[in-house]
């Protein structure tokens, strides 16, 4: 079961601490926004330098689909990278896939979001359930 790597990657570390990737300008240094670099490019370096430096120390890394999809499909080429490369290092990758508005929409984004062939990579979802479980049913 999912959770299971969970549990025994913080017990491993002895550590329940999960890093949030979340992609807001202001998180970034400044040093790493150079003129000519984008936003998603420093995005992608910083996020890649924690999961490398955190790895013996956090068990749990999140992403949010929402907010990357935003940066249309750059954002989710970095939400791929990422969740692949937090993957590879032994995290367990969490996805915040927001607030379905409606059980057509949640049906949706099971779907898609449970694919075999979907590039994004996670071992449990988030999702915000502020209007029933009949938006969480379809996951």
């Amino acid at each position: 079961m999912s959770v299971d790597k969970l549990q025994d990657r913080i017990r491993k570390l002895k550590s329940p601490l999960a890093l949030d990737l979340f992609a807001k300008r202001e998180h970034i240094p400044p040093q790493l926004l150079p003129e000519g670099k984008t936003f998603l490019q420093a995005y992608r370096e910083y996020c890649g330098e924690l999961l490398t430096s955190l790895v013996d120390t956090v068990a749990a890394v999140r992403l949010d689909y929402g907010v990357l999809s935003l940066y249309g499909a750059d954002g989710i080429g970095v939400l791929t990278e990422l969740s692949v490369q937090a993957h590879r290092l032994g995290y367990y990758v969490l996805l915040q896939v927001g607030e379905p508005l409606s059980r057509q929409n949640a049906e949706f984004a099971a779907e898609m979001l449970l694919d075999q062939e979907h590039p994004v990579y996670f071992d449990g979802i988030l999702i915000t359930a502020y209007i029933g479980s009949d938006a969480i049913a379809p996951f």
